[in-house]
């Protein structure tokens, strides 16, 4: 892994913080209590659990990186079982957590963001397969 890639997943994790931190922000700052909606409350515990993971993603990458650790180290570390185990999932859940916002927001709107993202993956998959494809 080179040292720009590490430097990417060093601002990628550091922007999913903020958002799970600004949501609590905005939360604080609406008065809106968490029991006043189902999705609200199942968000807000989603942004809970993801907070302190990426939170300490970015302190790890941001580590590697003060550190100089080569790329191999950084390769090596990032390989493990338990990392891919925490990493998948936690940005599964992330994606989850912000599809429940916005079902907060509007049953219809999240409809839409769930179809939408759904039909986007599909898109991604033709496109990554056309990518692999040797002409």
């Amino acid at each position: 892994m080179s040292t720009h890639q590490i430097e990417q997943l060093k601002w990628l994790y550091g922007s999913l913080a903020g958002i799970c931190l600004a949501f609590f922000l905005t939360l604080l700052g609406s008065g809106q209590p968490l029991n006043s909606s189902t999705p609200l409350f199942l968000s807000s515990v989603g942004f809970g659990v993801c907070l302190p993971i990426f939170s300490v993603f970015t302190l790890v990458h941001i580590m590697f990186v003060e550190e100089q650790r080569s790329s191999k180290e950084v390769q090596l570390a990032l390989s493990a079982k338990w990392v891919k185990a925490l990493t998948q999932p936690s940005v599964l859940l992330f994606a989850i957590t912000i599809t429940l916002m916005i079902f907060h927001i509007s049953y219809f709107l999240g409809l839409v963001f769930l179809v939408s993202g759904v039909l986007m993956l599909f898109a991604l998959k033709t496109f990554r397969g056309a990518l692999d494809e040797k002409p």
